[in-house]
This record gives C-alpha cells, sequence and structure tokens, in this order.
C-alpha cells in the first residue's frame, strides 16, 4: 500500500489513463469497478510468450484528489509501480508533491522527559557507603 498526499489527481480521471498504461505494457485488464471517491482494477499479467498471461491481480485506488491510496500492488512488482507512478506524476496537478511510494519517512522517536527521583536521606547514604564499599574491594583496601 502506499499513499499519496498533495497531488491533486482526479481519481475518475486517473483509471482510463491508468488502464492505457498498463494495456501499453502488456497486461490484460479484466474487470473495473468505479465508485465516488475509488475505483478498482482486475488485470492478468503479461510473460514472455505472447498471447499467454500470468498471475491475476488487483489494483484499489481510494480517497480525495488530494490524499488517497493506491492498494494491491506487491512491494516486488516494480514494473507495477513503475506504471501507477509514472501514470500518477503525469496526471497530478502539482506533480511536485510527489514522493514515491519506495521513500521512507524517518521513524521520528518521541522525546522522553528525564525523570530524577530524589532519594530520602537514609536511603542516598546506603547508596554511597555501598559505592564506597565497591570502590575499597576493587582497590583491594578492606
Amino acid at each position: 500500500m502506499a499513499r499519496y498526499e498533495g497531488l491533486g489527481v482526479d481519481i475518475g480521471a486517473f483509471l482510463p489513463k491508468l488502464q492505457s498504461a498498463m494495456e501499453k505494457r502488456g497486461y490484460k485488464i479484466g474487470h473495473t469497478m468505479t465508485g465516488a471517491a475509488s475505483f478498482l482494477i482486475e488485470y492478468l499479467t503479461p510473460t514472455k510468450k505472447p498471447g499467454v498471461f500470468g498471475s491475476k491481480g488487483t489494483i484499489s485506488v481510494k480517497g480525495t484528489r488530494d490524499n488517497f491510496a493506491v492498494i494491491g500492488i506487491r512491494e516486488d512488482d516494480e514494473e507495477l509501480w513503475f506504471i501507477v507512478e509514472d501514470t500518477l506524476i503525469a496526471s497530478a496537478a502539482n506533480p511536485q508533491a510527489f514522493r514515491s511510494h519506495t521513500e521512507k519517512e524517518p521513524v521520528k522517536m518521541p522525546a522522553t522527559p528525564t525523570v530524577r527521583h530524589r532519594l530520602p536521606k537514609s536511603h542516598a547514604n546506603q547508596l554511597k557507603r555501598c559505592q564506597d564499599r565497591r570502590v575499597v574491594q576493587d582497590v583491594g583496601l578492606h
């Protein structure tokens, strides 16, 4: 799954462009379903033998023109990702906002506050004596 934001892609106009691009690359388009803000394409992958097709797959696009997701493409299917993203850039009102599905945002770790606990005086003295004993034992001065 990949999410695209800020591109300004008309989802309804994107479907025929994507179908055309896939057919030019040898994919056989089976069934398509459209909704108000989504579409689904069922396809057969091309093989090296003419007239013979490989596995069946689906691509689903859902969302609004500035915030949508492409679902159903395997991460290792580089050719299909290239077709989809190339068509996205060509269809975008704001292509500068494009970020490939392979560009991962760095995970930001939330800052953890440092909490210092103050030991009661009796505990602090016991801790100090234990540390002093260890130093004496390490040096060999018992």
